[in-house]
């Protein structure tokens, strides 16, 4: 049982609740949700005929909306911006995800806590096929810590 912050009301946590730590219990998670979208609309000043969320709308920077044709090549210049300003990560990811697929690698538990469900870390792109298995927890760590030494 938990106690709601708000109006004090004991309630039972739903399981996907048990991670967050707000503590709002269904009628106030309502009304707050409902507060918030109304500051966020207000503070962006969207007219009332368009989506609440700026990735939605269907304007481009200068207020002109995009055609189908220009949504398509803005989307095929970031990809091309992205395999040519990534260092090669694509490249390197490409080949390790060809591999796993044809069965010539395999992921193996991750490195530091033996977990099975793992993703593969480069400490190096030049060398594709040098890998460690880390789970996504370990994964995380291991950047902040490089990043903490001034490594990424």
């Amino acid at each position: 049982m938990r106690t709601c912050r708000h109006c004090q009301v004991q309630y039972e946590a739903r399981d996907w609740e048990k991670s967050r730590g707000d503590y709002l219990c269904r009628s106030c998670r309502s009304e707050y949700n409902k507060a918030y979208r109304k500051r966020r609309k207000t503070r962006f000043n969207y007219p009332s005929d368009t989506p609440s969320t700026p990735y939605l709308q269907p304007h481009s920077k200068r207020g002109k909306p995009r055609s189908e044709e220009s949504k398509k090549k803005y989307n095929a210049y970031r990809r091309q911006r992205y395999a040519r300003e990534g260092g090669g990560k694509s490249k390197v990811r490409q080949v390790v995800k060809d591999r796993l697929r044809a069965g010539r690698l395999t992921k193996g538990p991750c490195a530091i806590c033996g977990e099975d469900h793992t993703i593969a870390h480069h400490r190096d792109y030049s060398k594709p096929l040098w890998i460690t298995w880390l789970c996504i927890r370990c994964h995380i760590r291991v950047h902040r810590n490089r990043r903490a030494r001034g490594l990424d």
